[in-house]
């Protein structure tokens, strides 16, 4: 009886091992998948802070254009 009883705690045990493997296993494919989430936002993240820079740089020429159209003799070394 207690050989049986041994048994069958051993073969729950290996069922729990097999379950939390698979949960595991799980876990991993979640972590990769977050983790090249991460590496897409971070992307385009990149690339919109470069498009802001790009913007404000042709802001910032359109705004001393409309001076300067105003001003001819702007000196634009004034500006900056």
């Amino acid at each position: 009886m207690e050989f049986v009883s041994s048994l069958v705690l051993l073969v729950d045990h290996v069922a729990y091992i097999w379950c939390l493997k698979g949960k595991k296993a799980t876990l991993e494919q979640e972590i990769e998948g977050l983790r090249h989430k991460l590496e897409v936002f971070e992307q385009r993240r990149t690339d919109v802070e470069a498009k802001l820079v790009e913007g404000a740089l042709t802001l910032a020429g359109h705004a001393v254009g409309i001076h300067r159209s105003y001003l001819p003799d702007l000196d634009v070394g004034l500006i900056s």
